[in-house]
């Protein structure tokens, strides 16, 4: 054999080697393409058994750990002595009435010069039920407290009546006091949630006052004592 056909001999022997390295190495590659085992970039991507792994759920919302602070109550001194009651009141005292007390004839009728100092300061409603003949038989307000002075006033209060919580408030019913003609005058004093109302008049006042305090405060089963 001449050295030239020995070249083309070797020349083609290689190339038949690197036909089969190639045609094993394309077996190889469309296996691993087949089984999933190499991504497009040509790197191995992950197994079968790690690409069937559970999926960790999404992060549960946050609970609160405490529950909201509620609001504190407030109640409203009524715009007028008509809504400072009941309709079923009002509708039951005819041929008396309630009308706004002009003259404030309920601040000077309380007993105890403090008290009634204190109560004149403060604005609200002053109101007075006539019997028809221009005669108020009771008289009663109700004013708004400052912020904070509910306790001073509380204090005030205790000095001088009988106190007791009712309705969740301070309720004082002061000394009777005897007028002139022989009739007793009655005075209870209610204070919570930054509002004072105030009844002076005779027997039925507690029940007035009673009536005050469920438009205020709501309707329970509880009558203001006048003892």
């Amino acid at each position: 054999m001449s050295a030239a056909e020995g070249r083309r001999g070797r020349g083609v022997a290689a190339v038949a080697v690197v036909a089969a390295v190639l045609l094993v190495l394309g077996s190889g590659a469309a296996g691993f393409a087949l089984a999933g085992g190499l991504t497009a970039g040509g790197v191995p991507g992950p197994s079968s058994a790690s690409s069937a792994a559970p999926v960790a759920s999404e992060t549960p919302p946050t609970v609160p750990t405490s529950e909201p602070t509620p609001a504190a109550e407030t109640v409203s001194v009524p715009a007028s002595c008509d809504e400072a009651y009941p309709t079923s009141l009002l509708d039951r005292s005819v041929p008396g009435f309630v009308e706004a007390d002009e003259v404030n004839d309920v601040d000077s009728r309380v007993g105890d010069a403090d008290v009634r100092a204190r109560f004149g300061e403060l604005d609200g409603i002053r109101c007075r039920w006539d019997d028809g003949y221009g005669r108020a038989e009771i008289v009663s307000a109700a004013v708004a407290v400052p912020s904070g002075e509910t306790p001073e006033l509380v204090e005030l209060l205790r000095a001088t009546g009988s106190c007791a919580t009712v309705r969740s408030g301070v309720m004082c019913v002061m000394p009777r006091v005897v007028r002139e003609d022989g009739s007793e005058q009655l005075e209870t004093h209610m204070v919570r949630d930054g509002v004072w109302a105030v009844h002076i008049g005779e027997e039925d006042t507690p029940e007035y006052a009673a009536a005050m305090s469920d438009v205020l405060y709501g309707e329970v089963d509880v009558r203001v004592p006048s003892t």
